[in-house]
């Protein structure tokens, strides 16, 4: 899963959404990224079990209020911005590479589930 965060082009797409204005200091994008599948795949999703995942792959301390500040309409684009660069790479392969089963409907599926 790292090697597949580090190869987008995350930095510009955060820039472009407003989500990261400079540089971030103590956050990394691909741990961030990381973090937020991994407590996506938790039992249940809180902010404090989210902070102590980010914490644990950062090495160092986030509260889940510093996280909860992050969470807003620019996060929103940033993610979609994300999937629609994730999802256009697959226009790109050839039509036996693309499951069967992928339909717009996925798409829209993973955006009303970003936006709860």
């Amino acid at each position: 899963m790292l090697q597949r965060l580090s190869g987008l082009p995350l930095d510009s797409l955060a820039r472009s959404s407003g989500f990261v204005l400079r540089r971030p200091r103590k956050l990394s994008l691909v741990a961030f990224l990381q973090s937020l599948l991994l407590a996506l795949h938790q039992p249940s999703h809180s902010f404090q079990s989210w902070a102590a995942q980010l914490s644990a792959l950062q090495q160092q301390l986030f509260s889940k209020q510093a996280l909860h500040r992050r969470c807003g309409q620019k996060l929103v684009k940033f993610l979609e911005l994300l999937l629609a660069s994730v999802l256009g790479s697959f226009t790109a392969l050839p039509a036996q590479i693309v499951p069967s089963n992928y339909s717009s409907t996925s798409a829209e599926f993973c955006f009303r589930i970003v936006r709860l």
